[in-house]
């Protein structure tokens, strides 16, 4: 019996190996790609998880900066614009702290659907500083920061937190003095 010939033992080599190889290539590539998603997936998971979690800053965080490496920008859904919309009008027409709760909630809302709006972010933060809500007025001036803003209103969102600096400063301080001429009644009394 002849030995087989160094060529062909190469050929039946390379002939068993290709089956072997091609299951290596769909062993390794195929996983990858179900990782991979494509990145109106991985956003509307991110909302999803947010939704569950809806204070989770450090979430949001996350949200508005891989929204900024979406191309295109992801639209504003119209429900987050019905919430937007809703809360705006809540406001114009206030009469009374309830109604700027309303429109807190509803700027909430529409943010939970769309968490990477600034605008709404903006709006909601000025809706709590007339609520004298000044912690939460900052955290969503400072959400609103990470969008991508114009220049011109980024100088405004800042100069709006220097402004809710103060006025936070001197509602402590009204507190105090009030609180001390309370005091000072009470045991004059």
């Amino acid at each position: 019996m002849p030995y087989p010939r160094r060529d062909e033992n190469k050929k039946t080599r390379m002939i068993l190996s290709a089956p072997v190889l091609l299951l290596l290539f769909f062993a390794i590539v195929i996983p990858a790609q179900a990782q991979t998603a494509n990145p109106q997936d991985t956003l509307n998971q991110y909302v999803a998880d947010l939704q569950k979690n809806p204070d989770d800053t450090a979430l949001r965080q996350k949200v508005i900066a891989f929204v900024q490496t979406m191309s295109p920008a992801p639209e504003i859904p119209e429900e987050a614009n019905h919430h937007y919309i809703r809360a705006s009008i809540f406001v114009k027409q206030a009469t009374g702290d309830a109604d700027y709760e309303s429109a807190i909630n509803e700027y909430r809302q529409a943010l939970l659907i769309a968490p990477w709006w600034g605008s709404a972010y903006y709006n909601l933060a000025m809706v709590l500083r007339v609520s004298r809500r000044f912690d939460e007025a900052t955290a969503n001036l400072k959400l609103c920061l990470l969008t991508n803003m114009n220049e011109k209103d980024a100088k405004e969102a800042h100069d709006t937190l220097y402004a809710i600096e103060v006025e936070k400063e001197l509602a402590i301080k009204r507190k105090a003095e009030a609180q001390a001429a309370a005091d000072k009644q009470r045991a004059e009394a």
